[in-house]
């Protein structure tokens, strides 16, 4: 048996400890590792391994019960995080099984108590891979793809049917990667320091496939990072649909943060106000727009409590959702679902388009959208607002990726190789 685990598991442990014992959330952890200097093949094994075990997190719940004599034992937080990134090292990983089980027990001190524990169960888990791989394959896709099963009939809602939900949870489960907005300049630049770039959403952004280490230096530099915007390729073909909407050049995005959208519009050359209640959030607006080279208006509203005076040509409500589309990105936001939540998430959601569309000018352009793929977060909440303002209507746009007509712009991870999300646009009607 090894003396030592390898650093990236033992980082791994520490790291889904806080996320599912904590409610700590992946990105800021692993951001944490970059300043501590940690090296960037350690890193890349250990975001492996953490992806690994949230994506299988349920599933690999029922098959740990299976495997203990005693299924209802309690073990300390650290052990039954062991004993997930052992198995799914072993399911879903071509790591010799011997290795697994040798290196998960050396990631507890050498007098811990569950040294034996942890050792036996993975042994028997090692010995029976196949009869463990084809049982996780018959559980039911909730428990398959570590998501609720709330999120099943939603999915069906949008999609039509239950046929493609398994392929829309592979497409939600798959990391988008990272992309990026850039100009031809900087784009042949990158090239030329080997940084290997495709082109995403039509050519909107660039999704970055090969020496990512290279880009995050050339982010770190003070005088390179302005020409350099991390941006999801659907959100900036998303964009380009929104400024052909836009019937003037008043802009006020609602929600502003974290200041991707308004760097885009702004840049743009639209007359843009952010607001946002956090005045944290409003800090990394702030801190965009500096590094994006533009400029626009913000403050610090609680839409809630008031509105900026005047109207606007064009309304953004980018509102807060169940975030169910950034899956790929954010594994932990299934574990953290809860369909009560969403029920009152979505009650909030109808307050704040009411809200919003009070600065709507007449003949002005409103969105709404979420990063959710729900109906229940956009359709539906889309259809009670138009009950009650007749004076709005659904516009129909075309869909950037797809070219469809259509009153509903979504962009699915599975048919699109982007993040999930959602978009309406409403225009103000000049009624009698």
């Amino acid at each position: 048996m090894t003396d030592k685990a390898p650093p990236e598991l033992c980082s791994a442990a520490d790291i889904l400890e806080r996320i599912l014992f904590q409610e700590a959330w992946l990105d800021p952890l692993l951001r944490a590792q970059r300043r501590r200097g940690i090296s960037a093949s350690v890193r890349r094994r250990c975001e492996y391994y953490c992806r690994t075990v949230l994506e299988h997190e349920r599933g690999l719940r029922v098959l740990l019960r299976g495997l203990l004599k005693r299924p209802d034992r309690r073990v300390q937080p650290r052990v039954e995080v062991l004993l997930l990134l052992g198995l799914a090292r072993l399911l879903f990983t071509e790591a010799p099984a011997f290795a697994v089980v040798d290196e998960t027990v050396s990631a507890l001190p050498r007098r811990h108590y569950a040294r034996g524990f942890v050792n036996a169960v993975l042994r028997r888990a090692a010995g029976q891979c196949d009869a463990l791989r084809e049982r996780y394959g018959t559980l039911s896709p909730d428990l398959r793809w570590s998501v609720p099963a709330f999120w099943l009939a939603e999915l069906e809602r949008a999609l039509g049917g239950s046929a493609t939900v398994d392929a829309a949870l592979a497409g939600l489960r798959r990391s988008p990667g990272t992309h990026i907005v850039v100009s031809d300049e900087v784009r042949r630049e990158l090239l030329e320091k080997g940084v290997h770039l495709e082109p995403v959403a039509g050519g909107a952004a660039w999704r970055i496939t090969g020496n990512p280490a290279t880009f995050w230096s050339l982010m770190d530099d003070a005088e390179k990072a302005p020409t350099l915007q991390i941006q999801d390729g659907g959100i900036a073909a998303w964009l380009c649909t929104v400024q052909a909407t836009a019937p003037g050049r008043r802009v006020w995005d609602a929600f502003c943060a974290p200041g991707g959208k308004l760097c885009s519009l702004a840049r743009a050359g639209f007359d843009v106000l952010g607001t946002d209640r956090s005045e944290a959030r409003l800090r990394m607006v702030q801190n965009a727009l500096r590094s994006a080279g533009c400029s626009a208006e913000l403050g610090q509203l609680d839409i809630d409590e008031a509105l900026p005076d005047g109207s606007y040509d064009l309304v953004l409500a980018d509102v807060p959702c169940s975030a169910s589309g950034t899956l790929g990105r954010h594994p932990e936001v299934a574990l953290r679902s809860d369909p009560d939540a969403v029920v009152r998430l979505q009650r909030q959601q109808c307050g704040w388009l009411a809200r919003v569309a009070e600065r709507v000018a007449p003949g002005g352009v409103l969105w709404y959208s979420t990063c959710s793929l729900f109906p229940g977060e956009n359709e539906d909440v889309v259809d009670a607002f138009l009950e009650q303002h007749p004076e709005f209507a659904r516009l129909r746009v075309q869909h950037p990726l797809t070219s469809e007509e259509t009153e509903v712009l979504r962009f699915w991870p599975h048919r699109d190789e982007l993040a999930g999300f959602t978009a309406q646009a409403l225009v103000r009607q000049n009624l009698p």
